[in-house]
């Protein structure tokens, strides 16, 4: 068996139309892949995908990755922007990225995101508390024209339609605020964490098989196979504008199925006014 060499992931990435100065979000799963050439442990594995992405973005060019901390709404922990490890579903390069002396990792805990590069403070270098709104990195993306890239990791792991489901406005999401600590450089931020997040009582679970289908029929979702594995790439602004003109049809396009909502409790709650 070949093992995966930088040309090959280079050359793959370029057909899904990854060029130098892109700024990008990178989802990965690594498990479907050779072992990198001439590599011997699982820090030189991840440093060469790594290098790859840094060689083909140039100076110019952002990397990021989610660095979420699941914890924190599960337990109560506190986040230390600095310190908090990524939680485990992310993936070794998230949770072997977010080491790197440069990076630099956004306040949300649940929606963190951790970048390098030119963009990587415009990016993530805020202390907003905002999970997805519009000082949050998820919206700063989008206006950088940055892309979204599936290495290895399925089109299904895309965050970032929440952040479409925030802006468009769907029923079965509402702001949860989290008091639990946040700390950067030593000191607790003086403002709360503010999330949306799904109803718990109705089932709701995520399919984006259509969506996928949808990124695909339009063009936008560039898709090639390295060894059998897929490394998919899509603009974030064109996977908006497709999420929001689906979302407009059916509020409920990113889910299984509808939730069956409870007639008298929120979110159909009725009417307001006197009895």
């Amino acid at each position: 068996m070949n093992a995966l060499t930088e040309h090959e992931l280079l050359q793959a990435l370029s057909k899904i139309g990854i060029s130098s100065g892109d700024i990008l979000l990178v989802h990965s799963d690594l498990r479907g892949f050779r072992i990198p050439a001439q590599t011997k442990t699982r820090n030189d594995i991840l440093q060469f995908y790594y290098d790859t992405f840094e060689k083909i973005l140039g100076k110019e060019g952002t990397l990021a990755v989610p660095a979420y901390f699941y914890e924190y709404a599960r337990f109560g922990l506190p986040f230390d922007v600095d310190k908090s490890p990524v939680s485990d579903p992310l993936g070794s390069f998230s949770q072997w990225f977010i080491n790197l002396p440069q990076r630099v990792r956004s306040c949300n805990p649940l929606q963190s995101i951790a970048a390098v590069g030119k963009h990587a403070h415009e990016l993530s270098g805020s202390n907003s508390l905002s999970g997805y709104g519009v000082t949050s990195p998820w919206h700063k993306l989008r206006k950088l024209k940055g892309k979204i890239v599936f290495l290895g990791a399925p089109v299904q792991s895309m965050t970032y339609v929440h952040y479409v489901e925030q802006h468009y406005g769907v029923p079965h999401l509402y702001f949860k605020i989290y008091p639990y600590p946040v700390i950067k450089k030593g000191k607790e931020l003086s403002t709360h964490t503010i999330s949306a997040v799904r109803y718990l009582d109705y089932a709701i679970t995520y399919d984006l098989a259509a969506y996928k289908q949808q990124l695909e029929k339009e063009g936008v979702l560039h898709t090639h196979h390295v060894q059998g594995v897929p490394i998919s790439a899509v603009d974030a602004e064109a996977a908006y504008q497709i999420g929001i003109s689906q979302l407009d049809q059916n509020p409920y396009f990113f889910l299984k199925q509808p939730p069956q909502f409870i007639p008298g409790k929120i979110p159909t709650d009725g009417i307001t006014g006197p009895s």
